[in-house]
């Protein structure tokens, strides 16, 4: 059985959504039995989605004068 280093490892590189069914199936068996990986599979894919909407709306927006640094932190923390 794979173990949670592992597991998390596959998980923050994104190397498990390129992983075929067959390969996902013993990672998925560990999420379905273990709270703190599946916990951190959530989160990551959070930021997953979340960097991907500020990508998008940086993307479409003016960019004026700004640094990118600026307008990411504005976007994530309103300022």
């Amino acid at each position: 059985m794979i173990r949670c280093k592992g597991v998390a490892q596959l998980l923050t590189s994104g190397e498990f959504d390129q992983m075929s069914f067959w390969k996902q199936l013993p990672v998925r068996f560990h999420l379905w039995m273990c709270r703190h990986c599946s916990r951190l599979a959530n989160q990551m894919g959070g930021l997953r989605t979340g960097a991907r909407q500020v990508a998008g709306s940086i993307d479409k927006e003016k960019t004026g004068d700004k640094s990118l640094e600026e307008r990411v932190l504005r976007k994530l923390g309103g300022r």
